[in-house]
């Protein structure tokens, strides 16, 4: 049952059971930060992460180009490169083509989502097969998600 009560009585409940006293800010060693309230915000000094990044190791894509895509029917792309890890990613992509990425490399220029290698075929041709669609975003951590 819903009990209604006046504000100054609710304003007086809060004052009895959150008597938490505001001090004066302290340093102290971060092992003895458990239970306590930052005095002040702390941001990041840099957007973390710095770029658009792969959470899979697969092939960076147009999402668009594999839409429909399964295993009975496969998107076939071409293969322009890879990503090196630690490298900033020179390659763009174009619509049909995919690239070969690392798990936390530098996604492409212009793709927008990466297929992981377990739906990929390589036919050593310079073609790729796709077995499963990717949605615009997919397998991706956006520069400055985690921090800015």
């Amino acid at each position: 049952m819903l009990n209604v009560v006046t504000v100054s009585d609710a304003l007086s409940l809060l004052a009895e059971h959150f008597k938490h006293e505001i001090n004066t800010a302290e340093t102290v060693a971060l092992t003895d930060a458990l239970g306590r309230v930052l005095a002040q915000n702390i941001y990041a000094q840099e957007n973390i992460p710095g770029f658009n990044r792969s959470t899979v190791d697969g092939y960076a894509v147009i999402a668009s180009d594999t839409f429909g895509c399964n295993e009975a029917l496969p998107a076939m792309l071409k293969n322009v490169g890879e990503v090196l890890m630690g490298k900033d990613s020179e390659i763009s992509l174009a619509p049909g083509e995919a690239a070969y990425i690392p798990t936390g490399g530098v996604l492409p220029h212009k793709a927008d989502a990466v297929v992981m290698i377990e739906y990929c075929e390589d036919l050593g041709s310079g073609e790729i097969l796709i077995q499963k669609s990717a949605a615009p975003g997919q397998h991706i951590i956006f520069a400055s998600d985690d921090m800015k």
